[in-house]
């Protein structure tokens, strides 16, 4: 690659990693419950199974180095940016067209995030599985259309890799990847035994999931069965994504575009990016229909729908600035128009960006008074701590410390609401013996006879 083209990457780059990282401008803490409750694990690990474990064990490996909570903020830019260079990769290695990998980055870049649907704002299993993603796809399909068994091979590994972390990212896949093995039914069935190996994900699967939910084998089936079976309900924030949501209206028509041309073409080496946002709009009208998503959660479907249309669009813009290349003899009317063009797109492109709707905009769970109080929290021996709601979320990741509520306790939440508009002390104690709590922390003073340990704009108190 040429020293310009090396720059453009760069500065791309750069301006991706600024654009994701922006939410945090004035917020330095996590954004998403999903992202207090990983850190949380991770300071829990191994002790702790969970499905994603994997991801867990990351962050632990990152806590050695680093201040988790602080850093936390740059992992969803430093991943996006690790996203587009996959895919800039693969694209350039299969296109050999450089401004086609440099157009499917910056479409990449400008899919959306919310707290329903998740995406680059947040770093989370999903967002650390992108670039995997991309990776095992683009693997499996130069295997088939080279016949050459490393590359298969690699793409096995890495979803194999991707289990502990997030099995999703791989489950979702799975239609297409079968359909597209049996239109290349001929290398499939020459190389049968060779492929047998892919029984390895089910079976690895099937070990990892029984392991976690210590389950026993005459129920890991039946279990298995019915937890693959995404209901309507199954997220905190349910309800129905409008396509627009996620990705732009212009990206949508430049993907339509380049479908039609790849499919026009004959571009056989594309076709398995067309048979993954088929398989997964179908699974979307699925779940429309019968309230089930399978493999995948319905949230999670929406967003690998839209981590497949940035190739697509960055072909159907690629081949309408060829339109016009070849259209207008100009040379300068030509540059005119197509700079146009891309002013325009980039316009379109990023215009609602940070439009979230309605109860899924990001919202802060501490402020920096709670988080020095926590903080300090960390210096003492481990006991039940209570805090404020939200704040109390944070507490664990943090401090380290056990808090009491999780966010989808109600009953312990209710009951905190409770104790802290409650003005006799006699009955906070009581809630206090109640759950055997050992610190409480509140914005406000509490006159009741416990030893105060902190007073700087959050009060903590030890219960002797």
């Amino acid at each position: 690659m040429k020293k310009p083209n090396i720059i453009i990457l760069t500065i791309s780059c750069i301006l991706i990693f600024t654009l994701i990282y922006s939410i945090h401008f004035d917020y330095r803490f996590p954004y998403h419950l999903d992202e207090w409750n990983h850190i949380s694990f991770s300071n829990s690990f191994p002790s702790i199974n969970h499905l994603e474990l994997g991801f867990h064990f990351f962050l632990k490996c990152l806590s050695y180095f680093t201040n988790l909570v602080l850093i936390y903020k740059f992992l969803p830019a430093i991943w996006g940016v690790l996203s587009a260079l996959a895919l800039f990769y693969i694209v350039y290695k299969k296109s050999d067209k450089f401004w086609i990998a440099i157009f499917s980055i910056i479409f990449l870049a400008s899919i959306k995030s919310n707290l329903n649907i998740l995406g680059f704002w947040f770093f989370t299993p999903l967002t650390f599985s992108i670039p995997f993603i991309f990776l095992y796809i683009y693997f499996f399909n130069e295997g088939f259309l080279r016949r050459k068994k490393s590359y298969i091979i690699l793409s096995l590994l890495i979803m194999i890799f991707l289990i502990p972390i997030h099995a999703v990212s791989v489950l979702f896949s799975i239609p297409f990847l079968i359909i597209y093995s049996l239109i290349n039914y001929k290398y499939l069935k020459e190389e049968y035994k060779f492929f047998l190996f892919f029984l390895l994900i089910p079976l690895i699967g099937l070990i990892f999931y029984k392991y976690v939910m210590q389950l026993s084998i005459g129920n890991l089936f039946s279990n298995i069965f019915q937890n693959l079976q995404f209901k309507k309900g199954w997220g905190i924030i349910e309800r129905n994504i409008t396509f627009t949501e996620i990705y732009n209206l212009i990206g949508y028509l430049l993907a339509l575009l380049g479908a039609f041309i790849l499919i026009l073409k004959r571009k056989r080496e594309y076709y398995i990016y067309l048979l993954w946002p088929l398989t997964i709009l179908i699974s979307v009208f699925i779940f429309k229909i019968t309230d089930i998503s399978y493999l995948a959660p319905y949230q999670r479907n929406m967003y690998y729908f839209a981590l497949s249309l940035p190739i697509l669009s960055a072909f159907g813009l690629y081949y309408l600035i060829i339109l016009i290349k070849n259209s207008i003899k100009d040379i300068t009317l030509k540059r005119i128009l197509i700079i146009i063009l891309l002013i325009f797109v980039l316009i379109l492109t990023f215009k609602s960006y940070y439009y979230a709707p309605e109860n899924t905009t990001p919202y802060q769970f501490i402020n920096e008074d709670n988080y020095q109080a926590i903080l300090f929290l960390s210096n003492y021996p481990k006991g039940i701590t209570l805090a404020e709601d939200l704040v109390s979320i944070t507490v664990n990741p943090i401090s380290n410390q056990p808090s009491l509520i999780k966010m989808h306790e109600f009953q312990k939440r209710y009951d905190a609401l409770i104790f802290y508009k409650e003005s006799e002390c006699e009955n906070k104690s009581n809630f206090i013996d109640k759950y055997n709590i050992t610190y409480v922390i509140s914005s406000s003073k509490i006159n009741c006879n416990w030893s105060e340990i902190y007073n700087k704009n959050n009060y903590i108190y030890k219960i002797d």
